[in-house]
């Protein structure tokens, strides 16, 4: 799989990038604006319902920042009104544009100080960042959640480095099971993905379908200082442009 990385500063978001056949682009959001007021006009009553709920001033202004670029750059790349697009969102809760014989597909994750939003045509995938931080009960997390393959795999780690191993591991898992759109209904201990950095980012098992093996790609991520992404995508050889959003 290609990767290259491209600042792209726009003073507009149209036009989008070229996205073809066989690309994802990657958008990374590193800085929001100071106020989200000027997104406000652009989010549907659902998504303003939900920023109401968020629990603290910081992050409904960071929702509301995320789901206005979200709906910028999904407006950029089909060439319509962000305030007309139908954002809906399955059974689990994963996002799709509800337009008939549309191939954009979509996923958006963020954790800490950084938002990132992945883009392709005609197939499936889900993204997800974290931005890595001590966790106390690390192990307890891994022996309840994850496989005993990566458990031992995690303890396998130098000391120092197994807080970083851990956050590979979460990360790719969140990947898959957005990807595959039925969230935590999807045990996480059924599955099993490669989480050293001296092997590449895979599937190795799935329960409930051996043949996910070889269906799923997993991509290692690294989005900036202090985070650790993956992505998760049907099928392979897609080639990967990241962006920096402005």
């Amino acid at each position: 799989m290609e990767e290259s990385f491209v600042p792209l500063l726009p003073a507009s978001f149209r036009p989008a990038p070229a996205l073809s056949e066989g690309h994802i682009h990657i958008w990374t959001i590193s800085q929001r604006p100071r106020t989200s007021s000027d997104y406000v006009p652009l989010l549907s009553k659902d998504e303003l319902s939900r920023a109401s709920g968020m629990r603290s001033p910081q992050l409904f202004n960071r929702f509301i920042a995320d789901h206005g670029a979200l709906r910028l750059l999904l407006s950029a790349y089909l060439d319509t009104d962000p305030r007309k697009l139908p954002i809906v969102a399955n059974n689990y809760g994963k996002p799709a544009l509800d337009i008939p014989h549309c191939r954009l597909r979509f996923n958006m994750s963020h954790s800490g100080e950084l938002t990132m939003i992945a883009l392709c045509l005609d197939s499936e995938l889900g993204v997800d960042v974290e931005a890595m931080r001590p966790i106390a009960e690390w192990e307890e997390i891994a022996a309840s959640h994850f496989s005993h393959h990566e458990s031992e795999s995690l303890r396998g780690e130098e000391p120092k480095a197994r807080i970083s191993a851990f956050f590979r591991c979460w990360t790719r898992k969140e990947a898959l099971i957005k990807a595959i759109g039925m969230g935590l209904s999807i045990p996480l201990d059924s599955f099993t993905v490669s989480t050293s950095l001296t092997e590449p980012a895979m599937l190795l098992h799935c329960a409930w379908d051996p043949g996910a093996v070889r269906h799923w790609t997993l991509v290692h991520l690294e989005p900036g200082p202090g985070h650790v992404g993956a992505l998760a995508i049907e099928d392979a050889d897609w080639s990967i442009q990241q962006f920096e959003w402005p």
